[in-house]
């Protein structure tokens, strides 16, 4: 029915473990993270805020925005970029572009993701295309407001949620150290 009673409950064991903040990499929970926040009594990262933040620093005035359709319809993004941004104007794909995003996102979780670089199917290609029609649009820059897009798509023209999210995370603990795994 909601899954806010189950992240509630998660950011609970989070912070009786000793979390004193949190984050959630998933841009469409972020519909409710300040219901989150006040239900657990703990202070969240906010993925789509520090979007805003660097959509701004970028000066960028007409962003497009490839998202899941959930985040869409709960207009997680306008929410935060009314707060940090008002001025800029969001572009969102056309219903087929829509629709091809969708498929993008679902075939970063399938076996698709590994198939041949230019394969219409592959979510790199799909997301290319929406990103160029959203700029045909008349975007400035493409937000990727989904998890998944980096799976298999990265430009460095475009800001990546969550890569945005990972940086404010470097920023807001600079004591965290990475380690190399393959020692």
């Amino acid at each position: 029915e909601s899954f806010i009673d189950d992240y509630v409950q998660i950011a609970n064991k989070l912070k009786a473990c000793g979390a004193t903040k949190l984050c959630m990499n998933c841009n469409t929970a972020h519909y409710a993270i300040e219901e989150i926040s006040a239900r657990s009594g703990i202070s969240f990262i906010n993925l789509i805020e520090q979007v805003a933040v660097e959509v701004r620093k970028r000066g960028v005035h007409r962003v497009g925005l490839v998202a899941s359709d959930g985040c869409l319809i709960g207009k997680v993004y306008e929410k935060w970029f009314q707060r940090c941004c008002p001025e800029v104007e969001i572009i969102y794909p056309d219903v087929d572009f829509q629709k091809l995003a969708t498929l993008g996102i679902c075939n970063t979780k399938n076996l698709h993701r590994l198939g041949a670089v230019d394969s219409a199917s592959r979510p790199r290609v799909i997301f290319g295309e929406v990103q160029k029609h959203l700029l045909n649009k008349g975007a400035e820059s493409v937000v990727m407001g989904c998890t998944d897009i980096g799976v298999d798509y990265y430009d460095d023209s475009n800001i990546d949620s969550l890569r945005v999210l990972a940086a404010a995370i470097m920023n807001e603990s600079p004591q965290l150290q990475i380690y190399n795994l393959n020692k």
